[in-house]
């Protein structure tokens, strides 16, 4: 029988305490400073639990499920204890339930970050979108603008000049079909220009600060001025009620939240986010019911006859799957059927959104 002292870490308080360990040829026994027993324990259950492999010290653990750690630097006992326990460096099979509080933590900062993410993060966007200075918001849409002309003129193969359509007539009846859309609300209904990009793709967005695009795909699908009148009222209504810089806020907040969890600090995440703001495909349902309901009234308070949205409503559906997918306006808004019920209740009534001439010269924007 070997006796000796050793410090127990109990896995309960930081400071050790000084026990007594008799170690026979079958078991290990543990004492405290006044004799009494602590513990006794089969030689086959000790494990030495060093990190690296010490010649001069162990660290044992008698079971899986026990915390406590004896730091053995007896060279007498160490010898012993190796001699006898061929187990010694060997791995401990995990103790039953082992994973549980893995589990229980890693599933509360999963539901935390996504709390974050889809319920505090759009409700502080939805609050700081309306704080923003207005040249603050001018300013990241004109940014998140550039960025999305330069990925489109990228893909398309051109120089940023080329992909935007600058025919002058075109965009003169564009402006003043904007004007007649915010009729007096020049100060409710933000706006500062509107961009036509020269690419296929079916789309239209508003950015932050006033900034409105429309791909030339979308003016070769509507045959009716009234069409494209809709779809620039409801962009109209997304600047009214701050929905891009909302996005863009929320976006940028996601972002940093995933910078943190991914451990990008360079910046990447948020310029994704921006990315993402451009092309403006990421409102909620709500939100999108809204623009539809305010894009209604300025139509209806323009004039303008409502029925030709049925028809090109009725067109997007008809486009490819892939054309659908990266479509914003039809993208995360509320159902076919719905949208279709409320137009209908609102058509019928009102006039042409511009002449045939100035139609033309709208259509004819790119050449």
């Amino acid at each position: 029988m070997i006796i000796t002292t050793a410090r127990l870490f109990d896995g309960k308080v930081a400071k050790p305490q000084t026990v007594t360990l008799e170690l026979t040829s079958r078991s290990l026994v543990v004492k405290n400073d006044a004799g009494a027993q602590l513990g006794s324990w089969e030689i086959d259950e000790l494990r030495d639990e060093n990190a690296s492999l010490l010649t001069d010290e162990i660290r044992l653990s008698v079971g899986a499920e026990d915390q406590s750690r004896f730091i053995i630097d007896d060279a007498a006992l160490i010898a012993e204890l190796r001699s006898l326990c061929p187990k010694l460096r060997k791995r401990r099979a995990n103790a039953i339930g082992w994973w549980k509080p893995y589990v229980f933590w890693g599933g509360g900062a999963v539901v935390s970050v996504l709390l974050i993410l889809f319920f505090v993060l759009p409700f502080l966007a939805s609050q700081i979108a309306f704080i923003i200075p207005e040249e603050m918001e001018k300013t990241a849409g004109a940014k998140a603008k550039e960025f999305f002309i330069e990925a489109i003129a990228k893909r398309e193969k051109k120089t940023p000049e080329d992909i935007v359509c600058t025919s002058e007539p075109g965009q003169e009846s564009l402006d003043a079909l904007i004007a007649s859309l915010r009729g007096a609300n020049t100060d409710d209904i933000p706006f500062t220009d509107i961009t036509v990009l020269n690419t296929k793709e079916v789309n239209a967005f508003a950015l932050p600060g006033g900034h409105i695009v429309v791909f030339s795909g979308l003016l070769d699908l509507v045959d009716d001025p009234n069409g494209i009148s809709g779809v620039l009222a409801h962009e109209l209504a997304h600047s009214q009620h701050r929905h891009p810089m909302q996005l863009l806020v929320s976006n940028a907040g996601m972002a940093s939240v995933l910078s943190l969890v991914l451990g990008d600090v360079t910046g990447g995440t948020f310029l994704l986010a921006l990315g993402q703001s451009a092309i403006g495909s990421s409102y909620s349902r709500d939100i999108e019911r809204e623009a539809d309901e305010t894009g209604i009234n300025m139509m209806q308070s323009a004039g303008y006859d409502l029925a030709p949205m049925i028809l090109l409503m009725e067109e997007l559906r008809k486009k490819d799957s892939e054309q659908l997918a990266i479509l914003t306006l039809l993208d995360t808004h509320p159902g076919h059927d719905e949208r279709r019920e409320r137009l209908e209740a609102a058509s019928g009534v009102g006039g042409a959104a511009m002449s045939k001439d100035d139609w033309d010269a709208v259509k004819n924007i790119c050449n």
